[in-house]
């Protein structure tokens, strides 16, 4: 008798708190709602950041799948006629609005007081420590003061120019090779690090260079 009156106290319990965080959390939802005037979009179970939703392929209410900005594009706001969406994941809880308005967009990115980016998703590049991209606040400001000599209109020109120079070279050198539609790359990697290391070159010491990709059949 005892034995069934702890099991119904503790399915009593159980039950009271799992109310109490469903209650919370839907409050908290229905606030996050309010709060952007119920913007369309799409609310799937798992959330894009965790390592179950990167793993997941992409299945309709359950996951969007890896990578699934790049695969959607615009198309994502052409269904629901807006250019600004709202996506929601349960678990974990995630939210995010997206925005496909250049004006918007503009407002966003450089109104660093009202829409300060979010830093712990930029962790990973913390290599040496903070940097003005991983950093906000007094300490971009630090950062941003230190570097920005170096990054201005006429270099950032310079690098697109020169990048796309060399891009053009290794379309063309492909061509040359006559492999068709399909080239195969041994090591992506030295090639792109040896491609970056030649617009920072030009844009930076004017050592322009020729592209040497070794690419294979």
């Amino acid at each position: 008798m005892l034995h069934d009156n702890y099991t119904q106290q503790l399915l009593w319990a159980v039950s009271l708190t799992a109310g109490f965080f469903t209650a919370r959390y839907l409050i908290r939802l229905h606030r996050v709602f309010v709060g952007i005037g119920y913007l369309p979009g799409d609310k799937t179970l798992i959330g894009p950041k965790s390592i179950v939703g990167m793993v997941v392929p992409h299945i309709p209410l359950i996951n969007r799948g890896h990578g699934f900005p790049y695969r959607q594009k615009y198309e994502i706001f052409k269904k629901y006629n807006a250019d600004i969406i709202s996506r929601f994941s349960i678990w974990p809880y995630w939210f995010a609005l997206y925005v496909a308005d250049a004006e918007v967009a503009r407002t966003v990115t450089s109104n660093r007081v009202t829409f300060p980016k979010p830093v712990e998703d930029y962790k990973v590049v913390n290599l040496y420590g903070t940097n003005v991209v991983t950093a906000e606040g007094d300490e971009w400001k630090l950062h941003r003061r230190i570097t920005a000599p170096s990054f201005n209109e006429r270099n950032n020109k310079m690098v697109c120019e020169e990048a796309t120079r060399l891009v053009t070279e290794l379309f063309a050198l492909w061509s040359k090779q006559g492999n068709g539609a399909r080239i195969e790359i041994e090591d992506p990697m030295e090639m792109t690090t040896e491609f970056a290391l030649m617009v920072i070159a030009a844009a930076g010491n004017s050592l322009k260079g020729r592209v040497p990709f070794a690419v294979t059949e």
